[in-house]
């Protein structure tokens, strides 16, 4: 949980180094029923966390796209305002926050260290895949 977390920080933190300000966090699917991973997600983040009423967001996008498709909404937009209810948002623990955040640096260098290994690995797995079939 605190590694897919920590992967979207990383995330986060090129697209902020770029000039994007984030202030939250939308999370969906079904990791996003899981009141745990979700309060990890906030703490490793540091940012409030909202957990939208649908969870399941490509339903819900599809849902969306089709009603602005045919006409129902004038744009994406009034789509989105219309369709999309936020359910609950957690704030980020600030103790727990403090301790990804010395964890965090870390990840990064091995992360950054690994990726190619990850690469190699994931083609040894495959092709033992191959051979199982």
């Amino acid at each position: 949980m605190e590694a897919v977390s920590f992967a979207v920080r990383d995330v986060v933190e090129i697209l902020e180094e770029r000039g994007l300000s984030i202030s939250l966090l939308r999370t969906g699917g079904g990791a996003a029923q899981s009141e745990h991973w979700n309060q990890i997600k906030c703490d490793v983040l540091g940012k409030p966390l909202v957990i939208p009423e649908v969870l399941h967001s490509g339903l819900l996008g599809a849902a969306i796209a089709a009603a602005w498709g045919v006409g129902t909404y004038a744009s994406g937009e009034a789509a989105v305002s219309a369709m999309f209810r936020s359910g609950s948002t957690l704030e980020p623990n600030p103790l727990h926050h403090s301790h990804y955040d010395r964890i965090f640096p870390l990840y990064r260098r091995l992360y950054r260290h690994l990726r190619d290994d990850f690469g190699q690995l994931s083609d040894i797995i495959m092709a033992g895949e191959e051979i199982a079939s």
